[in-house]
């Protein structure tokens, strides 16, 4: 199932990923575990408040957060 994304979304991603290539250096481990299609559970560890923009700018896939 394709999911679309709204212009929100994806001026914030490209924000978010021009700005941590530019000010962090992101790292991402184990990319290859994280299926294309279908769900997946990403449970993190969050040290501050950018995390959470931080990790969905470092997927295509469209994050859902609770």
């Amino acid at each position: 199932m394709t999911e679309r994304r709204g212009l929100g979304y994806f001026l914030g991603w490209w924000f978010f990923r021009i700005f941590t290539g530019l000010y962090h250096r992101r790292q991402v481990f184990n990319e290859e575990r994280v299926p294309r299609n279908g769900g997946v559970i990403i449970a993190a560890n969050h040290l501050s408040y950018i995390d959470p923009p931080l990790i969905g700018c470092s997927t295509r896939r469209v994050i859902h957060y609770l």
